[in-house]
């Protein structure tokens, strides 16, 4: 029992090994487009609080009556990942909204 000292040493290092190995696992999973997997996992949940904010956007803009904020583009990301832009005639088109009849964006 007077040689605890190598026993330490061994744990220490197995620990350390631990360590490095889950390191290295990360650094490869991030370069074999590890994100990509990551992305397709979080999307619909950023999705669904980016097209809760522009909805909510545009209904505020039409009960104000904002023209410049109802007929700005806004960055919209559709469910097949594709980014486009549109503005809150669209938006209410995508959603099955009744249209905002105070404002025209032609």
């Amino acid at each position: 029992m007077k040689n605890k000292k190598g026993l330490e040493l061994a744990l220490s290092t197995v620990i350390v090994v631990v360590i490095v190995i889950l390191v290295l696992v990360g650094i490869v999973y991030v370069l074999t487009n590890g994100f990509q997997s990551f992305r397709k996992v979080t999307t619909p949940y950023l999705e669904s609080n980016e097209a809760l904010a522009v909805k909510q956007a545009c209904t505020l803009s039409c009960q104000n009556q904002d023209k410049v904020s109802f007929c700005k583009s806004y960055d919209w990301t559709d469910n097949a990942g594709k980014a486009t832009q549109l503005n809150c005639p669209e938006v209410y088109t995508v959603y099955d909204l009744q249209a905002c009849s105070a404002i025209s964006c032609t």
